[in-house]
């Protein structure tokens, strides 16, 4: 007995219905409008930087770190297939996009949002936090600072503006 006879329709396929890919999808949109597609022009073109915060925004609402995302993600090829992706980023691609991220493009980001959603009233709630950029533990974090050989950015700010 196949899953269609079984539960009437394929869950998977219907990909309009799927709340994650959904999310996906506007955060694509939203870095595609925001972002050039690449960091430099030497870089090496294998993946987009909309591609890049696309699968960031899915981590951080998974809330899972980098190396088990990766490894998640490699499960769902339908959405990598959606992002136009070949191949699963490795965790450290991910990693140093996040930690290259300007603040000022997360600001143009959350304007770009605004506008989509239509957000007109006065009424906007706005938030902001940050986010680790990496997974260093505090014992590394100290050594380094200690020795000022390497300078580490600690984290990336993040802000939210919320229709009330």
């Amino acid at each position: 007995m196949s899953i269609n006879q079984k539960y009437g329709s394929d869950p998977v396929s219907d990909l309009s219905e799927n709340e994650l890919i959904k999310f996906t999808l506007v955060a694509f949109k939203v870095s595609k409008n925001t972002l050039p597609a690449y960091s430099c022009e030497k870089s090496k073109h294998k993946y987009t930087q909309h591609q890049l915060m696309s699968l960031t925004c899915l981590m951080r609402r998974l809330k899972l770190d980098y190396r088990v995302f990766t490894a998640v993600i490699e499960l769902m090829p339908k959405l990598l297939k959606i992002l136009g992706l070949k191949s699963v980023p490795h965790f450290t691609t991910l990693q140093k996009f996040f930690k290259r991220l300007g603040s000022h493009f997360l600001d143009k980001m959350l304007d770009f949002t605004v506008e989509l959603f239509d957000i007109k009233d006065l009424w906007v709630a706005i938030d902001g936090t940050g986010h680790s950029s990496d997974q260093a533990s505090l014992y590394y974090s100290g050594k380094i600072k200690k020795q000022r050989k390497k300078w580490r950015k600690s984290y990336t700010k993040n802000q939210i503006a919320i229709d009330i």
